[in-house]
């Protein structure tokens, strides 16, 4: 009975450490993508209408990709949400939701997009329309040599 309780413990520390050496792996990975030098960093603040949010965006326009580091988003009402948009021309790209309920903090891909002027997040009614105004911008930065 020892011995096979020894061996279910080795057989669930080899299924552990497997474990660990795949999150270590990704973690690697995205450390590979935000220490290149053709990454850039921008830094979206929240407005007066959300004073807490913080949100770095990693675009590296060589690789064609793009992440976002959600540091802080103040808390909504059930009936809203946080949306990511990118602006190319006169036309606003959705590039999805910003999960606040995630309480780990970590990477976040999100859809690179040629010719991006500039990011922005906004505040949207999960009833209403799914177009970004000015009035439910919550945080904006211009993207330079984006382009």
């Amino acid at each position: 009975d020892e011995n096979n309780t020894i061996a279910d413990e080795i057989f669930d520390l080899r299924d552990d450490i497997e474990d660990n050496n795949e999150k270590l792996n990704e973690v690697m990975v995205e450390l590979k993508k935000l220490n290149n030098p053709e990454t850039q960093k921008y830094i979206l603040r929240g407005n007066e209408r959300a004073k807490d949010l913080k949100t770095v965006a990693y675009i590296n326009p060589i690789e064609k990709s793009s992440l976002i580091d959600v540091v802080s988003l103040p808390e909504l009402s059930e009936e809203q949400y946080y949306k990511m948009w990118a602006q190319v021309n006169d036309r606003m790209i959705d590039l999805g939701i910003i999960d606040v309920d995630d309480k780990e903090r970590k990477l976040k891909s999100v859809p690179y997009i040629e010719n991006a002027l500039s990011l922005s997040i906004t505040v949207e009614n999960k009833d209403g329309s799914d177009v970004a105004t000015n009035e439910k911008e919550v945080a904006q930065i211009r993207l330079e040599g984006n382009n």
